[in-house]
C-alpha cells in the first residue's frame, strides 16, 4: 500500500461534514489523501507494474489481494510465489491466495 501525496482539493462530504468521496481517504490529523495497492513481477530483480489499484474506503485487503491477483493472473499464468507487506497478514488474504493457487493446478 502506497499514500499518495495530501489531497487539497474541493471533496463532497455529507451533512456532518464527513468526505464521502470513495477514494479520498482520511487519517487521524486530518490529512486526505488516496492510497495505492499494486502488484509487480520481479525478474533479475528488475520489478514490473502489472496493476495499481485505488483503495477505496471501506475496501478489504482480501477484495483488494483478490482484485490484483485476478489482473495479474490474466496477464502472467505462471506465479510461483506471492510476496506481501505484513499488513496484509491475515486469514482471509491467505484464503484468497489459495483460491489462485487452486485454479492454477
Amino acid at each position: 500500500m502506497t499514500k499518495g501525496a495530501p489531497f487539497t482539493g474541493e471533496m463532497d462530504t455529507d451533512e456532518e461534514g464527513n468526505v464521502i468521496e470513495p477514494y479520498i481517504l482520511g487519517h487521524r490529523d486530518c490529512n486526505y489523501y488516496h492510497q495505492w495497492a499494486s502488484i509487480q513481477i520481479v525478474g533479475h530483480d528488475v520489478p514490473l507494474v502489472l496493476d495499481a489499484l485505488p483503495k477505496e474506503r471501506g475496501m478489504s485487503k482480501d477484495e483488494i489481494v483478490d482484485e490484483l491477483l485476478s489482473h495479474a493472473t490474466e496477464m502472467a499464468d505462471d506465479i510461483e510465489l506471492v510476496m506481501m507487506d505484513r499488513e496484509f497478514d491475515s486469514d482471509s488474504v491467505k484464503d484468497t491466495c489459495e483460491k489462485y493457487q487452486r485454479s492454477a493446478r
